[in-house]
């Protein structure tokens, strides 16, 4: 039996391994960007490969090693690794950056009791005990997690939302066929009975893994909450000549924002009514050669600017926020990324279009909207 068994343990170990890892990848893809949140994707790195070693381990030794004298410890050493990605979870999460999820004196009190459960698991002599320790630290691991998942999917929008309604799907068809699958559990059924349950949940265990790969695929990075309601307007200026050739209204909420806003008789009022002018901007970002990103603080109102890239440089991006947030500065990266991909060709030739230029550059509200929608 354990010969038809042990392909779905190796299934599972292979897609664990690749959640885990691939979730390590996001992390170390961003990490410069120093955007805090990101550090879930750590957590949930952590959590599964530790994780799947544990359990991988665990049903290698009890299928070649029981008998033995040192199984027991064996058994103990996977229930350490398992404790090690929960508590490595736990304490990410415990960081302040999560304290707008999840209040961090209660993530450290859960802990600290994780911890204090793992190193009784790990020195307590009897089963029964050990056992009963185990399912009370993988009740309440669970319920956190659970509401710490719930707490988040609330919090966020988008096509981070989606995705992280279909990780949570995932993660909790993998939570059903552990309880099932644990030899916890297993003892309330006869041996027939035990193998029963092994053939229906190992798929069950390897489907929610395959959920949560398909979530996690090219997932949307994790910006700060409530990001958006900082920006103000955003603007691409040419710096050869002077002049806005995109601006975009973020306080337009309707379907209208598809519009371009050169209709509106304010749009170029911030430039041009005494508070700051085009050259103070171009002048700004010109003479800061060794930083990319720059800022100008103008009484309550922030600008935050940054260069073109390579022969783009005569590009000027420009967002106005309230508040200076690592997410409004990693989304004018974005907006510069994707307008220059946009117009690649259109502008080596600015020139060409004198007068034009808003009416051309127009159809990048779309792809704002599609950003904005996205994170």
């Amino acid at each position: 039996m354990n010969d038809f068994h042990l392909p779905f343990v190796i299934i599972a170990m292979i897609f664990g391994y690749q959640i885990g890892f691939y979730f390590l990848y996001r992390y170390l893809k961003i990490r410069k960007e120093g955007l805090v949140l990101n550090r879930f994707f750590l957590a949930f790195s952590l959590l599964y490969n530790f994780g799947v070693t544990g359990m991988t381990l665990r049903h290698i030794f009890q299928y070649y090693f029981e008998g033995i004298i040192e199984y027991d410890y064996l058994m103990d050493c996977t229930h350490f690794l398992v404790a090690i990605a929960a508590i490595s979870f736990l304490i990410i999460l415990s960081s302040n950056a999560f304290d707008y999820l999840i209040r961090v004196q209660v993530t450290r009190i859960i802990s600290f009791i994780a911890i204090f459960l793992s190193v009784l698991i790990f020195i307590v002599p009897d089963r029964v005990i050990k056992n009963s320790l185990i399912l009370l630290s993988a009740a309440l691991g669970g319920i956190f997690a659970f509401f710490a998942h719930i707490q988040l999917i609330k919090k966020s929008a988008g096509q981070v939302k989606i995705r992280l309604q279909l990780l949570f799907l995932g993660n909790i068809i993998i939570a059903i066929a552990i309880v099932f699958l644990t030899e916890n559990h297993l003892p309330i059924y006869n041996s027939e009975q035990q193998e029963v349950v092994k053939y229906l949940f190992a798929p069950v265990f390897i489907l929610g893994e395959a959920v949560v790969l398909f979530a996690i695929f090219d997932i949307p990075i994790f910006l700060e909450f409530n990001w958006k309601e900082s920006l103000i307007k955003l603007y691409i200026i040419d710096a050869h000549g002077n002049q806005i050739i995109f601006d975009y209204d973020f306080s337009k909420s309707d379907d209208k924002s598809l519009e371009s806003s050169q209709n509106n008789d304010n749009t170029e009022t911030f430039f041009s009514s005494g508070l700051i002018g085009i050259e103070t901007i171009v002048g700004a970002v010109t003479d800061s050669q060794k930083e990319k990103i720059s800022r100008i603080q103008q009484g309550d109102l922030l600008i935050l600017l940054e260069h073109g890239d390579d022969q783009y440089k005569f590009l000027i991006y420009c967002v106005t926020v309230r508040q200076e947030l690592l997410s409004t500065t990693f989304f004018l990266h974005t907006i510069k990324k994707r307008f220059q991909t946009h117009f690649k060709t259109l502008l080596h030739y600015l020139d060409a279009l004198k007068g034009k230029e808003k009416e051309i550059f127009n159809k990048f509200s779309t792809d704002v909207i599609n950003i904005l929608n996205n994170s």
